[in-house]
Parts: structure tokens; C-alpha cells; sequence
């Protein structure tokens, strides 16, 4: 048995997300992978996590620039051919960190992503299939 996303509570590094319609679905898809360090699903409740769920606590992180041991430095350029959707998508994405001292570091994650979907689809009632 599946839940509806807006039973699901989402945080980001401790802060609760909610959507601009004021509902608590939040559309996942809207975060890269890049810009995240850890993604944690809790299915059950217990006294260290959050309430108010009756889905899921999904805790999404984010990497602190000072739990690096090095600079980092990292582009990645994708290209994609969707054969169904007769389009093209790509994915950009990088990042840059830079630790000055061991109390102080700074960290710029950006992505574009594409990705269009070609959805087929037929409907009937059950007259029109018994007719």
C-alpha cells in the first residue's frame, strides 16, 4: 500500500520543506544529486526524528565544506538522447570548495538538468470495453 507524498515529512539539513502550495508534498525531483551528501528514509517513528509524518521522515543533507580533506573541484557534462520522446536533454553540473583555515570554507554546487518524457496514454470505461 502506497501513501500520498503529502503524508511524507521532508527536512533539509534540520529544516522542514513544504511546497508553495502550502501543502507538505515536496517535489524531489527539483533537487540534483550533486548538491546532496546523504539522503536517509524513516519508515517508522521514534523519539529522535522529527513528528508529524504519517509516511515517511525523509532527511536530505547536504556536504559541509569542512569535512573535506581537500579542495574539491568537479564538472560533469552529460548528453541524452530519449528515442521516445524524440528530444534531446543534457545535465551540467559542478562544484568548488575551498577550505581556508580549519574553521572557515566555502562550497558552490550548481546543476541544469533537462529531461523530457513522452507519456502514451489510453483510457476506456467499462462501457466502452464491454459495448
Amino acid at each position: 500500500m502506497r501513501t500520498e507524498s503529502s503524508f511524507n515529512n521532508i527536512s533539509l539539513n534540520g529544516v522542514q520543506l513544504t511546497s508553495n502550495d502550502g501543502s507538505s508534498s515536496v517535489d524531489l525531483s527539483s533537487f540534483s544529486s550533486d548538491i546532496l551528501a546523504s539522503i536517509q528514509v524513516y519508515k517508522t517513528s521514534s523519539a529522535d526524528h522529527d513528528e508529524g509524518a504519517l509516511g515517511a521522515n525523509v532527511v536530505l543533507k547536504t556536504p559541509s565544506p569542512l569535512s573535506f580533506a581537500k579542495d574539491k573541484r568537479s564538472l560533469e557534462v552529460q548528453y541524452r538522447n530519449n528515442e521516445f520522446s524524440d528530444k534531446e536533454n543534457y545535465k551540467v553540473a559542478g562544484t568548488f570548495s575551498h577550505k581556508f583555515n580549519d574553521k572557515f570554507a566555502a562550497m558552490f554546487t550548481a546543476a541544469k538538468e533537462t529531461q523530457d518524457i513522452r507519456r502514451d496514454q489510453f483510457q476506456a470505461s467499462p462501457d466502452e470495453i464491454f459495448a
